[in-house]
């Protein structure tokens, strides 16, 4: 635990917490899977929106356990132009756990791909994902965490694996 600590304080570099021209904003995971709960179940991006300005939890649509709307309304009380901007124009997760990567590949692609995928030992192998779900899953994915091809594309596909460890595509 202290190792990935310190490994976490010495690669602060790596997650710039301001927003440049062509970046996205930073959210937390829990925000992330929410957001994708709420598109998962066909709400417009303009009506998740609109929701969410509301702030009104009566109307938001049920979730399912253990997820609730909090922290989510909170940042869109606290700074509307980071949901805004998160909804509309994409986002990077802060941190991801294997588990939350798990949770928002089923999320964003069961409907478009069918997901195959073990769970090993710090890593998700055997993801098939187009070009494009890879790229903005791979945009969207903190620094900390690596996509690599595990074989040439196949029917418009590829098989890639998730892993911890290297920073976003560049290995150390």
């Amino acid at each position: 635990m202290i190792s990935f600590n310190l490994y976490l304080e010495r690669r602060e570099d790596v997650i710039k917490p301001q927003q440049t021209s062509g970046e996205k904003v930073g959210i937390s995971q829990w925000s992330a899977i929410v957001l994708e709960t709420l598109r998962a179940g066909s709400l417009s991006d303009e009506r998740i929106l609109a929701l969410l300005r509301e702030g009104d939890v009566d109307s938001l649509p049920s979730l399912p356990d253990k997820l609730n709307y909090d922290e989510l309304l909170e940042l869109a009380r606290t700074d509307w132009e980071t949901v805004r901007s998160a909804v509309s124009e994409g986002y990077r997760i802060k941190y991801n756990t294997i588990y939350g990567i798990r949770t928002l590949l089923k999320l964003k692609y069961e409907a478009e791909a069918n997901l195959v995928y073990e769970q090993g030992e710090g890593y998700l192998d055997q993801i098939r994902l187009t070009d494009a779900q890879l790229e903005e899953f791979r945009s969207s994915l903190s620094a900390y965490w690596s996509i690599t091809d595990q074989e040439p594309p196949a029917d418009g596909r590829r098989l890639v694996r998730i892993e911890l460890g290297k920073i976003n595509g560049n290995p150390e």
